[in-house]
């Protein structure tokens, strides 16, 4: 498929005054929120939007490439290798599909200026919404960013990273701002379709959540329906996506024989399902995002004082870090108070404690695909590595941009439903650098389930790559 490269005005249209809306509601736009509105949302996190070193490292590629070759850079941030690598490679998808400033955070960032300074922009201007929403919120653009925390030179001078600089808390302020004023006339239509439809139903596919234990009577896993009553030492929490896709069903299985083969007992909540609704904080309602949150954390947080489970487990890395981020980023104001984490860490730590053992020889070439919501922004960047390393027989590849400087896939932020063309176009290019990298093999692990679906369906599609969750290959080495 051709990229597109859209001809974009320097500034997002403007439109001076309102036409005429009901009573404000959630959801419904409110002509009274003006742009000091957004200062001081952003103001309030600790972020000055005058930070920026306006050093465009998060558009010119070739500036961070020439300086990963520098010896202070190398030796500041502990590379063990000269990442040639990386010489001009995008990180930022966007940036590398329309090349256009606007499409960066630097151009995002300016846009929030604007915004705060009285800048008025039509919530049907299909180019504005492109800008906005087409950032995949991976979080690469934040890794990378001069201003922030790659400062090789200083960083003996100064603590990093400066949290007075956050691309990631602009960003999301950015999204909510023009949610509260516009309501969901502004958010993209797939974009508002998901994020609607996880609000309304607590699903991502459409499916009843009555449906959500199909899985379980198709795959035989040795399940406790929590919903029903009873026990488990783990809550597998499998959030609003992959307890209803047929393609992530074999996941959710190989998860629950690893964490059996431990010696723990695996509940689900069955028709209880939570949703922790990603989406829903992509279309800029916080407030829709903040409540489901906080409901599911609630539920759990009664069966733990309960005694009905010993830890919550999650299989999704959008749920994690939904219950894991600052409250800058509109994670929950207080930690959960039961043990929480995700599968792959959990994972890894049985193997590090001897309570899981993987013995058999697995016979194959993979390359592995770190995932930006559960390395990148979560920093889950070893323990796929540790797992991978103890499967016998296995050769494991890792691609070019790999680790915190990942290449998103285009799976995140409701992009494959609002903006489809662009999310096939970054999930063949992430396919294609797994391919790069393989010579015997044919096999991609991912570490997270949404990615999978996402790449799944184009690997499907194209032909020549299998896409394997990262359980599915630590199962398969089970005595």
């Amino acid at each position: 498929m051709s990229r597109r490269r859209t001809k974009t005005p320097k500034t997002a249209a403007r439109r001076r005054g309102h036409r005429a809306v009901p009573a404000p509601g959630h959801g419904e736009p409110q002509p009274s929120v003006r742009g000091a509105d957004l200062r001081a949302e952003i103001e309030a996190k600790g972020i000055n939007l005058y930070e920026c070193y306006t050093c465009r490292l998060c558009t010119e590629e070739t500036q961070r490439g020439i300086l990963t070759l520098t010896e202070p850079y190398r030796k500041a941030y502990g590379e063990t290798e000269w990442r040639r690598d990386l010489f001009n490679e995008p990180v930022c998808p966007t940036w590398d599909y329309y090349r256009h400033e606007a499409y960066t955070a630097y151009g995002r960032a300016m846009l929030a200026r604007d915004l705060a300074d009285g800048l008025e922009v039509a919530p049907d201007d299909r180019r504005m919404q492109e800008v906005v929403y087409t950032c995949l919120l991976c979080n690469g653009c934040q890794e990378l960013c001069f201003s922030r925390n790659r400062v090789p030179l200083m960083k003996e001078f100064m603590t990093l990273p400066r949290e007075v600089w956050d691309l990631h808390g602009i960003l999301l302020a950015e999204r909510k701002w023009l949610f509260d004023r516009h309501g969901w006339e502004i958010v993209p239509e797939g974009l508002r379709t998901l994020a609607q439809r996880l609000l309304a139903g607590g699903t991502a596919t459409g499916d009843p959540k009555s449906h959500a234990t199909r899985w379980i009577e198709a795959t035989g896993a040795e399940i406790v329906d929590l919903s029903r009553g009873g026990r488990a030492d783990v809550l597998l929490l499998l959030d609003a996506r992959a307890p209803y896709d047929r393609t992530l069903w074999p996941a959710l299985a190989a998860a629950v024989r690893l964490i059996r083969a431990a010696g723990f007992t695996v509940g689900t909540l069955g028709a209880e399902e939570i949703t922790t609704g990603m989406p829903v904080l992509a279309a800029g309602d916080v407030r829709g995002y903040l409540d489901l949150n906080r409901a599911a954390t609630e539920k759990i947080t009664r069966m733990t004082d309960g005694g009905r489970i010993g830890r919550a487990v999650t299989v999704d890395d959008t749920g994690y870090q939904a219950w894991t981020a600052p409250p800058k980023h509109y994670g929950p104001a207080q930690r959960p108070r039961f043990p929480f984490t995700h599968v792959v860490p959990f994972l890894a730590d049985l193997l590090r404690d001897g309570r899981l053992a993987l013995e058999r020889p697995v016979d194959d070439e993979v390359v592995l695909l770190d995932g930006c919501h559960l390395g990148r922004y979560s920093k889950v960047i070893d323990p796929p590595r540790e797992i991978l390393a103890r499967v016998p027989g296995l050769r494991v590849r890792e691609a070019h941009l790999r680790r915190e400087y990942l290449y998103c896939c285009g799976a995140a932020a409701g992009a494959p439903e609002a903006f489809p063309e662009q999310a096939t176009w970054w999930g063949r290019k992430r396919l294609r650098q797994a391919a790069e990298v393989l010579t015997s093999g044919r096999t991609v692990v991912t570490t997270s389930l949404l990615c999978g679906a996402h790449l799944r369906r184009i690997a499907a599609a194209d032909g020549g790559l299998e896409v394997k969750d990262l359980t599915e290959i630590a199962a398969a080495a089970l005595p």
